[in-house]
């Protein structure tokens, strides 16, 4: 826009302000054609002058009318080329500033002077992105208009969801730290978008490392998703509920947990206002969530193929999310009160409610069991009898039976987080019969386990992974599950039936410690696979179990681990399986391992003398320990 335009365009504006028209519909019907015009330069006059005129007609700021034809008149794209102004050779960076502030002050103007169910049309929440760009390019007092004008916005749900589909929000979190109403944008767009749960965990995907590490949104999140629960909320807002807790649940775990679920201990003497209020909100709304999951189940297979399937596990996935946190903050809370230490944290839950929810959650794993026995049955076609599988192969096709619609069982994560919550159970809570129960799966777990492998080895599945897609990484969620079911004897069993010694070790462990796992994941992922393993050895089968001469390729790998390995706590872990291995094997077959156990025991010396911390000092110790007691030379 030329230099003359923005000239012409204050003094028309000035003139304005100082002698506006005395007939308001003059005035009106002036304003209307320059806005209409086809030119620029006239548009800019309009707009300058209804900037005037809004500024200093009163009874024109109240007549919704007149507003909603100016409003009407105004073209988006041309409000859109303002925001977007920069300096250019025929336009100085106080020109270009002066047509974003003009956009804005008027943009600001209508978001509070339109009449509902005009305001939070596309015109208006589609300026989002302009505005947000805005920021980073305008003068203290117009970020503010901006910044007001956004929160206006984002109250709407419309515009909520504009503001989350735009894709650069770095202009807020650049302005947070001296602009406190940047946060609150954040806030409300978070809090009214919580219909698309979805779309919002894609934006929380994309600013990760962008967002503040502790908002001060969360607080009021925590308060509104407790307030809509407890007001008896529609199956629309308890969804919305349960999705944005998901989402927030997973980007800020030790911020927003405590939040969500705990009472603080000052409110643990106070008597309760209403029957309602004996049940504190952690167990109200874990309690909904499990009543859904255990209401959607028995038809959700049903579903698979369907487009409603996709919204419906994602709902579920949530829910599942939400008690895994639970889960994980009642045992936190619960060994923090045994140890006298609450943090000034109350879990006020009653002991009868936790005994009931305790027995829910039973419930709800077992028929979780049955899903996942069902889900991978219908995919590998293990559920069909075997005249089906013969006539299915004489057709040069494995049988499919049930599957989603896009990436297969592989890619659900609803499957994913009822494994993270059922193996979280499995672990933590003693219930023998639903350990055995979980047993039962085990074939499923290893074939999880084996598609989350970079090699892909033993794909059961009878469907091709799309291109470019990676599967889910089940491997986490599954040695969690292994450290239950491996305490009984139908575990131990269904373990070794199922070669699951061969996946973990042969597939994934020696794998990873043969190409040099970086500390960090992939360490603490070995480091994993060795509890599931010692425990099995230490298990065995009614009690006793004798090292298979195969297993014994540990021992080799231990000792052929180079020295000065940076993955030291890795190295002591592999070392102790190896020795629990010899322990268990024959005297005749340990003497093979001789040169072995004596590299072994040099290097459990040398980290005796060099280790940075007192487990480890404690594990190389037991190692020592355990070598002297083979009777073969250390």
């Amino acid at each position: 826009m030329s230099e003359n335009l923005a000239v012409q365009g204050s003094a028309t504006a000035t003139a304005g302000g100082s002698a506006p028209p005395k007939n308001p519909s003059a005035s009106v019907d002036q304003i209307i054609s320059l806005l209409k015009a086809k030119d620029d330069t006239s548009r800019f006059v309009g707009l300058a002058i209804l900037k005037t005129v809004l500024d200093n007609r009163q009874d024109l700021q109240h007549d919704s009318v007149i507003i909603t034809k100016c409003w009407a008149a105004l073209s988006p794209s041309f409000l859109d080329r303002l925001l977007r102004a920069e300096q250019s050779v025929g336009k100085s960076k106080e020109e270009a500033r002066g047509l974003v502030e003009l956009a804005v002050a008027v943009l600001h103007a209508f978001t509070v002077l339109l009449p509902p169910g005009v305001g939070n049309g596309e015109r208006l929440v589609g300026r989002c992105g302009g505005l947000l760009m805005a920021l980073v390019k305008s003068s203290s007092e117009t970020v503010i208009l901006i910044l007001q004008t956004l929160l206006t916005l984002a109250s709407w749900q419309d515009g909520a969801e504009r503001l989350l589909g735009v894709g650069d929000w770095s202009p807020l979190f650049e302005i947070a730290p001296h602009q406190p109403l940047a946060l609150d944008v954040v806030k409300f767009v978070l809090i009214n978008a919580a219909a698309r749960p979805s779309l919002l965990q894609q934006v929380l995907q994309r600013l990760d490392g962008a967002l503040p590490s502790d908002p001060n949104w969360l607080k009021p999140l925590s308060s509104f998703i407790q307030g809509t629960v407890l007001a008896r909320p529609t199956p629309n807002a308890r969804k919305s509920c349960t999705l944005l807790s998901s989402a927030l649940l997973q980007f800020y775990p030790e911020q927003f947990t405590p939040l969500l679920f705990q009472t603080s201990s000052k409110g643990k003497d106070r008597q309760p206002a209403s029957a309602s209020e004996l049940k504190p909100f952690a167990y109200l709304f874990t309690n909904l969530i499990l009543i859904d999951i255990r209401a959607s189940f028995p038809s959700l297979l049903e579903l698979l193929a369907s487009p409603e399937y996709p919204s419906t596990a994602e709902r579920l996935a949530a829910g599942f999310g939400v008690v895994t946190a639970f889960v994980g903050f009642l045992i936190r809370g619960l060994d923090e009160e045994a140890g006298g230490d609450n943090g000034g944290v109350f879990l006020q839950i009653e002991p009868d409610l936790l005994l009931r929810f305790r027995r829910d959650m039973a419930e709800t794993m077992g028929l979780t069991i049955e899903f996942l026995r069902d889900r991978w049955d219908g995919v590998t076609g293990s559920g069909l009898n075997r005249d089906s599988k013969a006539s299915s192969a004489k057709q040069g096709t494995l049988s499919l039976t049930w599957d989603t619609l896009d990436g297969g069982i592989v890619q659900d994560q609803l499957v994913l987080a009822a494994i993270r919550a059922l193996a979280l159970w499995l672990r933590e809570d003693e219930n023998e019969t639903l350990r055995r129960e979980a047993s039962g799966i085990t074939d499923v777990f290893l074939g999880l386990y084996t598609q989350s492998t970079d090699s892909g080895v033993q794909n059961p599945a009878p469907r091709t992974v799309p291109e470019n897609t990676k599967p889910l990484d089940f491997r986490p969620a599954l040695l969690t599950a292994f450290e239950g079911t491996i305490t009984t004897d139908d575990g131990v069993e269904a373990f070794l039936d199922a070669n699951g010694w061969e996946v973990l070790w042969q597939h994934d462990l020696a794998k990873l410690l043969a190409a040099g796992a970086k500390p960090g994941e992939d360490a603490g992922r070995g480091i994993e696979i060795i509890r599931v393993l010692l425990a099995l050895v230490e298990h065995g089968h009614n009690g006793e179990m004798s090292a298979k001469e195969e297993w014994l390729d540990v021992v080799k790998v231990a000792a052929a681990l180079p020295s000065g390995d940076s993955r030291e706590e890795l190295q002591l872990s592999l070392f102790q399986l190896a020795v629990e291995l010899l322990t268990r094997a024959p005297r005749g077959l340990r003497k093979r391992f001789v040169r072995e156990v004596g590299v072994i025991g040099e290097r459990a010396r040398g980290m005796l003398v060099e280790a940075g911390g007192e487990g480890l000092r404690d594990g190389a110790l037991e190692v020592l320990e355990g070598l002297e007691g083979l009777s073969v030379g250390v």
